[in-house]
């Protein structure tokens, strides 16, 4: 009902300070969901003033917990924006280590954006005898591959993913 009305709305400044009012006195995140979807009814310009605002309000808290839920509604718009550096700095700045998911996580986000030489970058930081998250960053591999037309490594990819569920089962 939100984006319905929200995309009808023409005052999309007013918008974007009611939806980070409301984010603001959300304690649980239930209201996460209408950052989720922000692209649907905000233009670019207000989705970057409210990076802006979700970044500061994540520098004033001192508790982890909620200086990462500002964090994560950040990369939550970053993600819309296909701002994938600004995902990256964001996921280092709320984690501070970079797992595997995280790397998998800004590798996609890369690929999203259009970047897969970077995204492939990224997912070369995952070592290859990870079993957490292995489907996932095979297929993220894989469609880098495509995306930057190897087909080869494509080929090669997928029998060594074939061979690797082979020997696992």
């Amino acid at each position: 009902v939100f984006v319905a009305y929200a995309s009808r709305c023409t005052d999309k400044e007013w918008l974007g300070d009611l939806v980070f009012k409301v984010n603001r006195s959300d304690d649980y995140g239930v209201r996460d969901t209408l950052v989720g979807c922000a692209s649907d009814y905000l233009p670019d310009p207000v989705l970057r003033q409210l990076v802006k605002r979700f970044e500061k309000e994540a520098g004033k808290r001192s508790d982890e917990y909620a200086k990462r839920h500002w964090l994560l509604l950040v990369e939550s718009l970053a993600r819309q924006l296909k701002d994938a550096p600004l995902f990256e700095r964001t996921r280092i700045a709320s984690w501070g280590s970079l797992s595997t998911a995280a790397c998998v996580d800004i590798a996609r986000v890369y690929l999203e954006s259009g970047d897969a030489q970077t995204a492939f970058v990224w997912l070369e930081k995952v070592p290859l005898s990870e079993s957490f998250m292995a489907d996932e960053r095979d297929a993220l591999f894989l469609a880098i591959l495509e995306h930057l037309g190897d087909r080869a490594g494509m080929a090669e990819t997928a029998w060594d993913m074939f061979m690797t569920r082979q020997m696992g089962s």
